[in-house]
């Protein structure tokens, strides 16, 4: 699965709705650029995306979700 996301990440800056069960269980993904890893940018960078969205895909990176549950 990483390879796929960090495969989208490398084709575009977003991710269309595809399908209803994404709008309904996912919602919008948020891109955050590439970013060297490890940095005090990049976490800063992930937790202001993380305060509105669940999903966030890292230019390079990978993938980032969150969520109330398992």
């Amino acid at each position: 699965m990483a390879e796929k996301s960090i495969a989208l990440t490398l084709v575009d800056d977003e991710l269309p709705m595809l399908f209803p069960d994404q709008a309904a269980l996912v919602g919008d993904v948020a891109f955050v650029p590439y970013v060297v890893p490890t940095t005090d940018k990049l976490a800063n960078l992930v937790a202001e995306k993380a305060a509105r969205y669940s999903s966030i895909l890292l230019k390079n990176h990978g993938l980032v979700t969150s969520g109330k549950n398992l």
